[in-house]
């Protein structure tokens, strides 16, 4: 064993990848990190077929900075900024 102690979300997100969605143990299709149950951090998610799904980054639960979406075939579909969840132009 590691050692590493991971929050109860991520082994809940993680069960649900293998037996909700198909997906095989050790094949991830989100990344993300807690700290005192809220989300912090850089979140990532990819498309089964391995392609970037998204790209956010959280503090304390809220979106800030850039994010970035992207469609199946690798096409750029949404690119905002964010400062304490609320989306800025």
């Amino acid at each position: 064993m590691s050692g590493i102690r991971y929050p109860e979300e991520f082994k809940i997100e993680a069960v649900k990848q293998v037996t909700d969605r198909g997906y095989k143990i050790g094949q991830v299709d989100l990344e993300m990190n807690f700290v005192k149950g809220k989300q912090n951090g850089l979140l990532r998610g990819w498309f089964e077929n391995g392609q970037s799904q998204i790209e956010a980054t959280f503090v304390d639960g809220k979106e800030n900075g850039l994010t970035r979406r992207w469609h199946e075939n690798g096409g750029l579909s949404y690119e905002a900024t964010y400062v304490d969840g609320e989306r800025i132009e």
